[in-house]
């Protein structure tokens, strides 16, 4: 157990066998590590350095390699240099790319398309997931979304996504964020809509911070038995 505050250094240091800076699956979290066994993997999340500095993927690998990350997690199934440059790289490509590096992904945003026909919506995000597949990620993280009007058929879509997935080996999450899935309750509804045991939860004690101003601990009294993965980050409060 943890007591007292911690600086940035020794968040990281006490956090990496539970945590660290990368999305951790639950079952690697309750595993005691043996001696001289390997540590769970430390990565970054790609989405965000792509759009703050719109880097592409072979400029984005280099520098997560030279600062001593093991993983790097991806948007959509595949690189983030989609959304600057309009043409995603073949999941081929990109397995290879991290290959190269000794580099793996985990973990890939899964973006849900709004308003459009559920035959579309689903076939949109099967090809996100088969992205996934091919380039070895075991989890699809959902953000979810903002209009409540949407949220019955989204859930439809993430529904058909669980019952894909779990024929190819990924789980499909969500975890607290804006919109639809602040608190801990909403993201009961979530898993209570979606209705499949390949949806679960990952837990992001930073945003339940920032969006809510709630201790993250009480919320995680609440939806712990269906928490997959973990989301570490510095956060000091709303703002």
């Amino acid at each position: 157990m943890i007591s007292g505050p911690l600086t940035r250094r020794q968040f990281i240091t006490t956090t990496t066998l539970a945590a660290a800076t990368t999305l951790l699956p639950a079952a690697a979290r309750a595993q005691t590590p043996r001696a001289g066994a390997a540590l769970p993997l430390i990565g970054c999340y790609g989405p965000r350095v792509w759009v703050k500095f719109g880097l592409g993927t072979d400029a984005l690998l280099d520098a997560a390699k030279a600062v001593g990350f093991q993983s790097v997690e991806m948007l959509g199934g595949g690189s983030g240099a989609a959304r600057i440059r309009g043409t995603p790289e073949a999941p081929e490509l990109i397995r290879e790319k991290l290959a190269a590096r000794g580099l793996v992904s985990t973990v890939g945003s899964l973006v849900v398309p709004e308003r459009v026909p559920h035959a579309e919506a689903v076939a949109a995000t099967r090809a996100q997931l088969n992205r996934m597949r091919i380039i070895g990620q075991k989890y699809a993280l959902c953000g979810g979304l903002n209009d409540e009007t949407q949220w019955v058929p989204f859930c439809k879509v993430l529904h058909d996504a669980a019952a894909f997935g779990q024929d190819i080996g990924i789980q499909i999450t969500t975890k607290h964020h804006h919109g639809l899935n602040n608190t801990p309750v909403e993201l009961l509804g979530w898993m209570h809509q979606v209705d499949h045991p390949n949806f679960r939860l990952f837990f992001d004690p930073g945003n339940a911070i920032y969006y809510t101003g709630k201790d993250p601990l009480k919320q995680l009294d609440i939806i712990g038995p269906h928490v997959t993965g973990w989301v570490a980050k510095d956060c000091a409060g709303p703002q």
